[in-house]
């Protein structure tokens, strides 16, 4: 029979072979690896039926696209740029005066690496593209924590 600091040693050494793989993958982003990828996904933005701010933003996404802010964003917290949305570097030229306004943002809590509460904050992709959107636009944005099964 083995002893008990055998039977420790043992069972150290069988945890230290599980997870020396983990060591060598991933990519750090803040204070998060990601180890691996489990599928794609497509995202939209809702808006309010009939509300006009879908034009403002979806103007201001393709400036952002076009001038390289969303490459940027998506290469910083995704690690790759699999954005699929047009540029035009002009798309907020035609729709004159921008009103003023606070853009409120429904956002998930814990979906690393899109959105996430890091204690202090809210940080993450969609959380940078709301703020580069509505700086472009000179609107404020106020971000509202929403549970999960509110949005699906």
């Amino acid at each position: 029979m083995k002893s008990a600091a055998t039977q420790r040693i043992l069972a150290l050494l069988l945890c230290i072979c599980m997870l020396t793989p983990l060591f060598g993958c991933g990519k750090q982003v803040g204070n998060y690896k990601i180890v691996r990828t489990l599928g794609e996904e497509s995202y939209c933005i809702g808006y309010r039926v009939g509300d006009q701010i879908a034009l403002y933003v979806d103007a201001a996404l393709r400036k952002l696209t076009a001038d390289g802010t969303v490459h940027n964003l998506a290469m910083q917290w995704l690690g790759a740029d699999n954005t699929a949305m047009e540029a035009d570097e002009n798309a907020l030229e035609s729709l004159g005066k921008i009103p003023r306004r606070t853009l409120i943002v429904g956002v998930s809590e814990s979906c690393f690496p899109l959105s996430y509460y890091d204690g202090e904050a809210f940080a993450g992709f969609d959380i940078a593209l709301a703020e580069a959107v509505c700086k472009e636009l000179g609107w404020r944005v106020k971000f509202q924590a929403v549970a999960r099964s509110d949005i699906y």
